[in-house]
């Protein structure tokens, strides 16, 4: 069911006269004339820390320093002297500048027909929510095609985004996209013009496709960031560094605004079709549950400028493994040491992505560890978790489908686990032979897996011991499920110079060997070189 408690608040802030209530349902109103298309399929293909500029449809947003927030002595002017618009407003205080890193940004919202075709390459279907007040009967109603989807989650949106290869922006990226080097409250000036956007003040109120009001772009070149839908952010709704709570007096009535901040909530930016000027404004901000849809919210997709980065931020949530957690630190990837190649489907007649390709490694947050003479005798039992992998292919080395993994570090030798596996193997093949029924043999003629020995846990005894050999040093994946699902042997490892992450690219664009370090605090350190291949035609472009 759509929630109307949060938004509801934001578009009532300084009503306008004939404005319209927010579960209004604006989708049978008449169609506005769509966005040109263009004719034929395009790839772009990235490669490691040189993309070859944003993708199609997203635009680039140069890093710097970008002026977030509202000066407290402005709260009373903005808020009219309303006691409840007025704490509102006090959300956005203190004004400071931030620093930002030049990311990628979807130049319009996503369209009705964007998320159709992730519906579509995922095998999904419409929510209950987008059926019963966006799409009667699962479907865009005829010429909405390239309105803004709206009645989605959070959850669901993060499903898309795990799709395409993108994220949602902070709220201080978003800020950025928006204003750009200057300090005004709209992508074009400091000055409010209803013919720039869709808001509150235009006519009639209802969304409209995305690129309509080309006036209001950014000096960045994105569109559509203030009125016709709000946008989900990935910030949480807490105060700003700096907040303090505003003593407000009205005669000898004495306030204090305190905005209701709650960090389970997300920021939404941006304004909407039936927003206020004040409430379209860059800096104006408010908490929606991650759980609730809305008629009159959508979103824009972000991503780093690293080719990759993306889907490692997805893995690292997924994964979660126990080993992470002890041997890492809450930020898992170390994002200089990332490597990653991808190809993005953009069909232009359409305007919208039809399939992301990616191969992406990272390594975990680098600090101080045993020196590899070490690390190779405490890996023979416990193996050291080095990095994470995601890929969209299937691999031929190691043998894997597509899929996350955490990549761990085996030394050379048996490990305990192994030799109780062996121990219990023998007797099961004693008490096999003493009843005379045949054991099962693989056709390399080792064993077939039999279950471990008593009490001992699936975390703690490897399944697959006999799939990896014990005599020579390996690197091992792990799934969501902690379970050993394939390995390669090490190309080369050591202690040396520690050293940025280095990939070396075959021509035929199958084979990636790659040389990292775990270890930032030392002159030498823990070194490894792998290689990993793509099956079939690999991410040729």
């Amino acid at each position: 069911m759509i929630a109307y408690s949060l938004a509801m608040t934001a578009c009532a802030l300084l009503p306008l006269a004939g404005q319209s209530s927010l579960n209004a349902n604006p989708l049978n109103a008449e169609p506005v004339q769509a966005m040109a298309l263009g004719n034929d399929l395009q790839s772009t293909r990235s490669i490691s820390s040189a993309p070859n500029g944003p993708p199609t449809g997203m635009v680039k947003v140069e890093g710097g320093e970008v002026v977030v927030g509202t000066p407290p002595e402005n709260v009373e002017d903005l808020g009219q002297k309303d006691i409840t618009n007025m704490t509102m407003i006090a959300a956005e205080t203190p004004r400071r500048v931030e620093s930002v890193e030049t990311f990628f940004i979807d130049r319009t919202e996503v369209t009705n027909l964007q998320w159709q075709v992730f519906l579509e390459a995922t095998g999904r279907t419409p929510s209950e929510a987008l059926v019963n007040y966006g799409w009667p009967e699962g479907k865009i109603p005829e010429g909405q095609e390239h309105y803004p989807i709206t009645n989605v989650n959070y959850p669901e949106i993060r499903a898309y985004l795990e799709w395409a290869g993108k994220r949602l922006p902070t709220e201080v990226e978003w800020i950025r996209a928006a204003r750009g080097d200057s300090d005004q409250d709209y992508p074009w000036g400091t000055r409010f013009k209803s013919s720039l956007a869709q808001t509150g003040l235009s006519v009639p109120q209802q969304p409209v496709p995305v690129d309509s009001h080309a006036g209001g772009v950014s000096s960045f070149g994105v569109l559509g960031m203030t009125g016709n839908v709000f946008e989900w952010t990935q910030s949480p709704f807490v105060h700003y560094e700096g907040y303090r709570p505003i003593d407000y007096k009205r005669g000898r009535k004495q306030s204090k605004l305190s905005p209701a901040f709650n960090s389970s909530m997300r920021v939404i930016k941006g304004g909407a079709f039936n927003s206020t000027r004040e409430v379209s404004r860059i800096d104006f901000r408010i908490g929606m549950n991650p759980s609730d849809s809305d008629a009159n919210i959508g979103f824009r997709a972000a991503r780093s400028s690293k080719p990759g980065l993306e889907s490692l931020r997805h893995a690292d949530r997924f994964l979660q493994s126990p080993m992470l957690a002890k041997h890492t630190s809450v930020d898992h990837i170390n994002e200089e040491d990332t490597f990653g190649v991808e190809r993005i489907d953009f069909d232009p007649k359409r305007q919208v992505q039809t399939e992301y390709h990616h191969l992406a490694f990272g390594v975990l947050a680098r600090g101080r560890h045993p020196a590899y003479s070490k690390l190779k005798r405490s890996a023979v039992d416990e193996p050291f978790p080095v990095g994470l992998l995601s890929t969209s292919e299937e691999l031929s080395k190691p043998r894997l489908p597509a899929g996350e993994y955490t990549v761990a570090f085996k030394g050379k030798g048996e490990s305990d686990n192994y030799k109780a596996w062996k121990k219990e193997m023998k007797k099961v093949k004693a008490d096999k032979k003493g009843s005379g029924a045949d054991l099962p043999e693989r056709s390399d003629g080792a064993m077939s897996p039999w279950p471990g020995p008593p009490g001992m846990g699936i975390h703690d005894f490897m399944e697959d011991f006999w799939d990896f050999p014990q005599d020579q040093e390996v690197m091992l994946f792990y799934n969501a499920n902690n379970a050993i699902v394939g390995w390669i042997p090490i190309k080369d490892a050591g202690d040396d110079a520690v050293g940025p992450l280095e990939v070396s690219e075959p021509e035929d664009g199958r084979t990636w060997e790659i040389s990292f370090s775990i270890d930032n605090t030392k002159r030498k350190g823990p070194r490894f070189t792998m290689a990993v291949e793509v099956a079939g035609d690999g991410l040729k472009k």
